[in-house]
């Protein structure tokens, strides 16, 4: 169903029609690579000179770890502490 509809899901998700461009350059570069196409220098200068990004991190969100301390006495809660190590 997904390969058969595969250009109509490209259409709607314009990231799926990139990674298909993406992968269609990687696949031509692997190539070119492999059967040692060697390239003139224009070849190199075609694109615009490429801005430089302003922030090159990537937040990873899954590194943040918090932890609480709860305690239950007579089966109710009595206090709820943030642990000394956790973040805010």
């Amino acid at each position: 169903a997904f390969t058969h509809n595969f250009d109509l899901i490209a259409e709607r998700k314009s990231v799926v029609s990139q990674l298909r461009e993406v992968a269609k350059a990687s696949v031509l570069a692997k190539f070119m690579l492999e059967a040692g196409v060697e390239l003139p220098e224009p070849w190199f200068t075609l694109g615009d000179q490429a801005a430089s990004a302003c922030c090159l991190e990537v937040p990873q969100l899954w590194n943040d770890c918090c932890f609480s301390e709860v305690k239950v006495q007579d089966g109710e809660v009595v206090t709820t502490e943030k642990a000394r190590d956790a973040k805010a």
